[in-house]
């Protein structure tokens, strides 16, 4: 099969080649969830092997490598593989590379021409460090690839990169029509809690639609499907440990429409090919969030799953866990670069006090165990709050989600840079943060109030 790139791969491939015959060795390129990463670094990896250069595609997962692996051989591509289970092909110039086997075996292998690193947010990590160090210093080109150029902490991958090369706006690739529009359903306001039940949701929004969600933890998640097939429904869970020939035989089933909601735990995520697995394509509908994360990555790669087009389709998200009110919009127009960027936080709702039944003290959200008022005898109190915050956490339970139109959510965020604008002090950015329930108010505060300096000078 050949490679036939879309106008925006041709364009990013051109500014790759031009920029590193300028002598740059170390690029990254950002394209969005959906935009044909594998496809372009094959159509990298086809001209290296051309010209005998050789390249390493390095994968963080083994699902990553089957499916790098199978996208190569559609293409024709030979190569080897260097992961567990795996037989050694060690002539071959394309190898694709597990990075927890590639890391054990760094000086039994040839130094390549470039690698290629998939899902670059993850090269801070020890592992990662050590390969990427080890071909750089040897002196092969680095090329990554990334949806969303920044780890975890907000800070960008200045550190690992030279250049980068930004693809087209997921907005963009929707309105091109090479990913579908969607409907975001989500709370009125974030909240630790979950908000709605998940079947009465999926029926009202989502019915009969092949369905992926994405749950906490394998009894979490396992709670949810017995929740879906007890109202009739097809459900099945998968997570990471789940037996190979059970995940395919579930995967494809759910493939077959046999099965309509497939609830999984830490697998759905980076670039896991269902359709690889399944042996057919597989259109995702909907998604359901049912754990919050504080990853971009992740949430982008989670919502990504129903973005892959077909004719008529509107994709429905179901954010249960309130997402949006960490991450914004899924198609959002997001300025990347290779330097910090600590994202965008909404302020959640303030919550009213509990009142303690024993000494009618008040406790504000989050709310403690137990009752913490001190007598003047100076005894605690120490009254249980479990059966009140029970009685929260069901009221939420059963609360609704709505769909937010996207002049509810600009308006929203354009609140949000107000506030933070008016706060003309460190002291005032702190108490702000304290306001919006952050982790650390003080070090949200302190990377705003830095980073409003150093524009400030550069503007000077």
């Amino acid at each position: 099969m050949a490679i036939c790139l879309r106008p925006y791969q041709e364009r990013v491939s051109h500014e790759v080649g031009a920029i590193l015959r300028e002598g740059v060795r170390r690029v990254l390129v950002q394209m969005s969830t959906g935009a044909g990463k594998t496809v372009l670094a094959s159509h990298f990896i086809e001209r290296a092997q051309a010209t005998g250069r050789r390249i390493f595609f390095l994968c963080h997962r083994i699902e990553l490598v089957a499916g790098t692996s199978g996208t190569l051989e559609r293409y024709g591509i030979s190569h080897g593989v260097i992961a567990a289970g795996y037989a050694a092909n060690p002539e071959a110039l394309i190898q694709v590379c597990s990075i927890d086997t590639l890391k054990t075996r760094l000086g039994d292998v040839p130094t390549p021409w470039a690698i290629i690193v998939d899902e670059t947010h993850h090269c801070r990590a020890a592992g990662w460090e050590q390969a990427i160090s080890h071909f750089v210093d040897a002196g092969s080109i680095l090329i990554g690839l990334t949806a969303t150029p920044k780890r975890l902490d907000g800070r960008g991958l200045g550190a690992f990169f030279d250049s980068i090369v930004l693809g087209p706006q997921t907005a963009d690739l929707i309105t091109s029509g090479h990913l579908s529009g969607f409907r975001h359903f989500m709370p009125d306001a974030p909240d630790r809690f979950l908000v709605g039940d998940p079947v009465a949701h999926w029926q009202r929004r989502a019915v009969g639609l092949r369905s992926v969600g994405f749950a906490k933890d394998t009894a979490h998640s396992r709670r949810i499907v017995e929740q879906f097939n007890a109202a009739g429904v097809p459900a099945a869970h998968l997570d990471a440990n789940t037996p190979k020939e059970e995940r395919r035989n579930t995967i494809r089933a759910f493939a077959d429409g046999h099965i309509l909601v497939l609830i999984n735990v830490d697998l759905f995520g980076e670039g896991f090919d269902l359709a690889a697995v399944a042996g057919r394509p597989v259109t995702v509908d909907c998604v359901m969030f049912y754990r919050r994360t504080k990853s971009l990555s992740l949430y982008l790669q989670w919502a990504g799953r129903a973005l892959r087009p077909a004719p008529n389709k509107t994709a429905i998200v179901l954010d249960h866990a309130g997402n949006w009110y960490l991450h914004g919009d899924i198609d959002a127009v997001r300025e990347w670069s290779l330097g910090d960027d600590t994202g965008k936080i909404a302020k959640p709702a303030e919550r009213a006090p509990i009142t303690c039944p024993e000494c009618f003290g008040q406790a504000r959200f989050p709310y403690p165990k137990t009752c913490e008022t001190v007598y003047p005898d100076g005894e605690r109190c120490g009254h249980s709050f479990e059966k009140q915050i029970r009685e929260i956490e069901q009221k939420i339970a059963e609360g609704e989600l709505r769909e937010k139109t996207r002049q509810e959510r600009e308006a929203q965020r354009a609140d949000q840079k107000r506030e933070e604008f008016e706060a003309d002090s460190l002291a005032d950015l702190t108490r702000l943060g304290r306001e919006r329930g952050y982790k650390d108010p003080h070090k949200w505060a302190f990377m705003k109030w830095s980073n409003r300096r150093r524009k400030s000078r550069l503007a000077a």
